[in-house]
């Protein structure tokens, strides 16, 4: 009796237990089934109810994690003590891109799937949109020159303000400085008056003034804009450097995006400020031009940005010996040792030397002391962009991947400083409908080309080489021997005789006793003979 007892009290918790854990009893025929009699059919519902939830909680966008209500949340370790609840990760709605680079824009990108070297390309061409100047940015520049030029006006009423630089040849970043050169021979005090006359005006804070570099600066932020500006002083050069960048933007195709592509990758590694010892605007197109007359010469200049990009990293991570060359851009380009310029420094072996086309005693990257570090990124972004490429597929499935990752770091267009500036809030609310400021900058550099024209004829000439009578507006006078354009063995301007006494820009005889900067004379001595891919003494390997 005691044994069914026993027997019957624990078929009666068994049955209690049971109740407690499944929700409404089975109904059979007249009868409450037992749900005891078969134990695994529980486990298996309660095992298929939390599946259920699992997936139901997977599929939920607007579940709050604090929210769901897991089952094994308050289950207890073996000491007893409850655990802590686990939040569930929320799921990923969207995911995130550049700001240069849409979703509809990296879906059209994915149409290239099967040819990556496009698809890079289409992502530096969308790059390159983002970063060209809208009107807004040369509307905020017009403004900062109408003030500087007021204020310079009323202190030194002889002088003359002009633009030059990456707003002048519209390749300025969104953050980029202003360069203005001022004219003014009567006073040998420019410094400290001008100093003194934004300090006055209160148009500039932090106002800074450079008097013992090569180039005097005074350098200052305009307090409306938050547009940091650049002040130098009887520099003709800086106009004719300017001159030069618009000529050869309008020759080579890639130049322009490369420039700008090049100074945005600098300026997120800090790398473009020269008395910092960065890469200068100035010198960042050098080295464009002279990757683009180098792929000229080996006849891989048909290539798509994409292209361009690789083999720019190449050149200047991988196969350009810094130590004994020197980079020139005029004339189509080439190359000349160190040590025939005196280049040549102890202790400075590892810069890069580019020859000024402008004037060619003066090198353009001999303040840039951290070229190392340049040399160090081209060699990192050609093996990243290789890698990438080579892992295209991964790329391409990732809903976030994209090839410049890792050379690109997402940041806002403008940085905070200038969006903080009252200007800003002031001209970008919705609504708000800018002049035109294009017709404004076009306008200054048509008056700079004119005030250019105005400078020696040595100058223009290696401004404009073989342009130099096309833009000067100097007809040939044409003859049929020994004159102008004749085809003797001698010959005047414009012969094609093998001797020249007075040829001019053009030329094209082989001795010329009174040549011109503009002459192209294909002799085997020029600066060609040491020309990157045939000479192995100029290789780093």
């Amino acid at each position: 009796m005691d044994n069914a007892d026993e027997r019957g009290n624990r078929v009666l918790n068994l049955n209690t237990h049971a109740t407690l854990i499944s929700s409404t009893p089975k109904k059979g025929k007249g009868r409450i089934t037992n749900p005891v009699r078969d134990m695994s059919s529980i486990w298996d519902l309660i095992k298929k109810g939390k599946e259920k939830l699992e997936k139901k909680e997977s599929h939920a966008t607007d579940v709050e994690n604090d929210d769901v209500l897991m089952l094994d949340a308050e289950k207890t370790n073996e000491k007893g003590r409850k655990k802590e609840k686990k939040p569930l990760p929320s799921p990923i709605t969207e995911y995130t891109l550049p700001e240069w680079l849409t979703k509809s824009e990296l879906y059209d990108i994915r149409k290239l799937r099967d040819y990556p070297i496009f698809e890079l390309h289409e992502e530096l061409v969308y790059l390159e949109k983002w970063l060209e100047p809208t009107n807004f940015d040369k509307f905020i520049r017009q403004k900062v020159i109408e003030d500087v030029t007021a204020v310079i006006k009323k202190a030194l009423p002889e002088s003359e303000v002009y633009p030059f630089g990456s707003y002048l040849t519209n390749l300025c970043l969104p953050n980029s400085d202003l360069d203005l050169m001022v004219t003014c021979y009567e006073s040998k005090k420019y410094l400290k008056i001008v100093e003194n006359a934004i300090k006055r005006s209160g148009i500039g804070m932090r106002v800074v003034v450079i008097s013992h570099a090569r180039v005097p600066l005074v350098k200052f932020q305009h307090v409306r804009t938050h547009i940091n500006v650049d002040i130098s002083f009887n520099q003709a050069s800086s106009l004719l450097t300017s001159a030069y960048v618009i000529r050869q933007l309008d020759r080579y195709t890639h130049l322009r995006s490369m420039v700008v592509i090049l100074k945005y990758f600098l300026v997120q590694r800090e790398l473009n400020d020269t008395y910092q010892g960065g890469i200068g605007s100035f010198l960042a197109t050098l080295l464009c031009l002279s990757c683009e007359q180098w792929c000229i010469r080996e006849g891989t200049e048909r290539g798509n940005l994409g292209n361009r990009l690789l083999q720019f990293f190449y050149y200047y991570g991988m196969l350009l010996n810094f130590d004994k060359l020197v980079l020139r851009v005029r004339n189509d380009g080439g190359y000349v040792e160190k040590v025939e310029k005196g280049w040549l420094e102890r202790d400075r072996e590892f810069y890069l030397s580019v020859e000024n086309p402008i004037d060619p005693s003066l090198d353009v990257g001999k303040s840039s002391y951290n070229i190392k570090r340049f040399r160090a990124f081209c060699s990192h972004a050609l093996c990243k962009l290789v890698y990438n490429l080579d892992d295209a597929a991964a790329i391409n499935r990732s809903p976030e991947g994209f090839f410049l990752q890792g050379l690109v770091r997402a940041e806002p267009r403008y940085s905070e400083d200038i969006r903080s500036s009252d200007f800003y809030a002031q001209w970008t609310k919705p609504g708000v409908v800018l002049p035109d400021a294009e017709t404004t900058r076009l306008e200054f550099v048509k008056r700079h080309l004119e005030v250019v024209k105005q400078c020696n004829e040595a100058d223009l000439r290696r401004v404009y080489e073989l342009d130099y009578n096309k833009v000067m507006k100097i007809q040939k006078p044409k003859g049929r021997s020994g004159g102008a354009g004749g085809y003797g063995k001698q010959g005047g301007a414009g012969g094609y005789g093998k001797q020249s006494n007075a040829s001019n820009a053009g030329s094209y005889g082989k001795q010329s006793n009174d040549g011109n900067a503009g002459n192209r004379q294909f002799s085997q001595k020029r600066d060609f003979e040491g020309r990157l891919g045939k000479n192995k003494k100029y290789r780093r390997f």
